[in-house]
């Protein structure tokens, strides 16, 4: 029997969680700019704008929970027991996510409050989210590499780009399927997709 590496372990889930505070601080950045969440973190924001009973946090957690049952009931009896876990990691997200909320309500200035035409509002709102994009991205590549490692004007391109590209690569992708794997093997590599995303 493999021996377990308890301190690998200890080091793999501070790094993974460090990444999941992280991950909640450019949600909070990007709530504070006010011009749009991601796919993702849509649903909860706005069910914690109607519903403010329940913070961000809290719906995440039952919407990522949500996610995860009905991952559950799609995959059946393939399903892995670890991907339990899942719960857990999302747990701990949405109360990082409560937490960074709560540290831009407090230390993050609303950009409709500065003295600034409407112009120089919507600019403070662009940093914001360039932040909540880009710049931790920048922190720890100057921390590692001391240079910026594979953040540079593309970034941002694609940050604001890729989405609109992918629509208009969607209609094309039964055909692309059919072309390089056949009708059959398509529906297999469409199996192997379907798997990958819920993983």
């Amino acid at each position: 029997m493999n021996k377990i590496d308890y301190s690998t372990m200890f080091r793999k889930i501070v790094i993974y969680c460090l990444g999941l505070f992280i991950m909640a601080m450019g949600v909070s950045f990007s709530g504070s700019a006010d011009l749009g969440m991601s796919p993702v973190n849509s649903i909860p924001y706005v069910l914690s704008e109607i519903f403010t009973q329940l913070s961000m946090g809290t719906w995440i957690i039952i919407i990522f929970s949500l996610y995860i049952l009905i991952q559950f009931i799609i995959l059946g009896k393939n399903i892995q027991p670890t991907r339990i876990l899942q719960l857990i990691c999302t747990t701990i997200f949405g109360y990082f996510t409560d937490f960074t909320n709560m540290l831009a309500d407090k230390f993050l200035p609303d950009p409709a409050s500065f003295a600034l035409p409407v112009v120089g509002v919507y600019g403070v709102r662009l940093v914001y989210l360039f932040i909540s994009m880009v710049l931790i991205a920048l922190i720890i590549s100057l921390l590692y590499f001391k240079q910026f490692h594979g953040i540079r004007e593309g970034t941002v391109i694609a940050a604001f780009g890729v989405g609109k590209i992918l629509g208009f690569y969607e209609p094309l992708k039964p055909k692309v399927y059919n072309l390089m794997y056949g009708s059959k093997q398509k529906q297999e590599k469409q199996q192997e997709l379907n798997n990958g995303e819920l993983a």
